[in-house]
């Protein structure tokens, strides 16, 4: 995502709940840590296109956002939603 921002990201996720991510999976040569959530169907909107959502721990999401090139992530906003908690994170590019 980072070729593609030029200033700053907004982004509003689910991530994992507390205890919750017992999985992980390496990108970048980092090992991050996710809750799979399964989808019954093609028509929840949880989990994308895909028939799972992989939601990281906050911190393992700061960290990507982090090496992704972004810095400053500040998380604005956190909220319970009925499946899992959300956040709205931000941050910059540096260019600009």
């Amino acid at each position: 995502m980072r070729p593609l921002v030029k200033h700053a990201l907004l982004l509003d996720t689910h991530i994992a709940t507390p205890g919750g991510a017992r999985a992980t999976y390496s990108a970048g040569g980092r090992e991050y840590r996710y809750q799979r959530q399964g989808e019954a169907n093609r028509s929840s909107p949880f989990a994308g296109l895909g028939d799972h959502a992989r939601w990281l721990e906050e911190r393992d999401l700061i960290d990507a956002v982090t090496a992704a090139g972004f810095a400053n992530p500040e998380i604005l906003d956190r909220r319970d939603e009925r499946n899992v908690p959300r956040i709205l994170l931000t941050a910059h590019t540096g260019d600009g």
